[in-house]
């Protein structure tokens, strides 16, 4: 941080010089040093001292690393992540609001004889067959990038158009609203990725303040897909709800006159009101038939509004086995009727 001031009474306030956020392994180091790094103005913050948490997949650390000093690095500022080089991993990367990649992986791994690809990286020794349409994949046979006088150039050309296809599509998911999806799916590819996914999904609370409020849609893909920002932001929003005194929720859509209010239930996201049906989460997401999980974290949107509304009495039907769930995680005040 001397360092920094130093730099910054040097080159005067607008140089184009960069603020790294330092701090190891310490979540308060990082979160004071991005503080610090902001209160010097910089635009330019690259989060240091991370490849060796890369190089040992502590994934997981990763977050807790980057997650901290986005806390306080002013949203403002480009957040570099510093020796990010494989494509596996630009998703989650990108997710927890790094903006920017640098590193010499493509060429390093291509020494090595790698081929990098989105779900690993594999030994080119032991391919027999390509799985890309790069130029080079797709004008050369395996054994021939193998015996090849110039393999590691040509490893190191493959290796560098699948980093950034791996940019584009990402770009591309931004846009679509789909990034989530597409973590989802590259952080299945590896056990320390997983973990390092679930951890981020931890602070789903903080995420939620910056992620879109519509999209293309929402695709439910198991227990981590329950923690996602589109269901924190949905049931966030159940507290709004103006209840009557007795609140009917039906899981098969039949309406019933008798009660004040009646509101669908579709889990994971919880009950809702008919007129929010055709609307995003609702009438946009895609989930398979119902499991233990999903049912649970729809029935967090129930306690949501029985703690907003205490006066009002609660009533469920069309519930069938999931019965006894809804009665373990709502309370026995839940009334079923038939």
């Amino acid at each position: 941080m001397a360092r920094l001031r130093e730099a910054k009474e040097l080159f005067g306030p607008d140089a184009p010089i960069a603020g790294p956020v330092q701090g190891g392994i310490f979540p308060d180091l990082r979160e004071r040093a991005g503080k610090e790094v902001s209160d010097l103005h910089f635009s330019f913050c690259p989060i240091g001292a991370v490849v060796p948490l890369m190089e040992s997949y502590r994934y997981r650390d990763l977050v807790d690393v980057v997650m901290a000093a986005k806390q306080t690095i002013s949203p403002a500022s480009c957040v570099h992540l510093f020796g990010a080089g494989h494509p596996s991993m630009f998703a989650l990367a990108t997710a927890m609001g790094c903006d920017l990649f640098d590193s010499a992986a493509y060429a390093l791994y291509a020494k090595e004889g790698r081929y990098l690809t989105t779900h690993g990286s594999f030994k080119i020794d032991e391919l027999v067959e390509l799985p890309c349409a790069c130029s080079v994949c797709r004008t050369h046979t395996a054994d021939e990038i193998r015996t090849a006088p110039d393999r590691a150039r040509l490893l190191a050309l493959h290796n560098l158009a699948v980093t950034l296809a791996e940019i584009a599509r990402i770009r591309q998911a931004i846009v679509d609203g789909t990034l989530w999806e597409l973590v989802d799916d590259r952080c299945r590819n590896h056990p320390q990725l997983l973990s390092g996914y679930r951890a981020l999904l931890r602070q789903g609370a903080r995420l939620e303040t910056h992620d879109r409020v519509s999209k293309r849609r929402f695709f439910y893909r198991g227990d981590e897909s329950c923690a996602r920002t589109e269901i924190v932001r949905f049931q966030r929003s159940l507290a709004r709800l103006r209840l009557g005194k007795t609140v009917l929720i039906v899981s098969d859509g039949g309406i019933r006159d008798e009660y004040e209010t009646v509101l669908l239930f579709k889990p994971p996201f919880g009950p809702y009101p008919t007129e929010l049906g055709e609307t995003f989460p609702i009438g946009q997401s895609e989930t398979p038939e119902w499991d233990e999980a999903l049912v649970r974290q729809g029935c967090r949107g129930i306690n949501i509004l029985k703690e907003k509304h205490p006066g009002s009495r609660f009533f469920i039907s069309g519930f069938q086995h999931w019965t006894d769930i809804l009665r373990q995680e709502c309370g026995d005040s839940l009334e079923v009727i038939d």
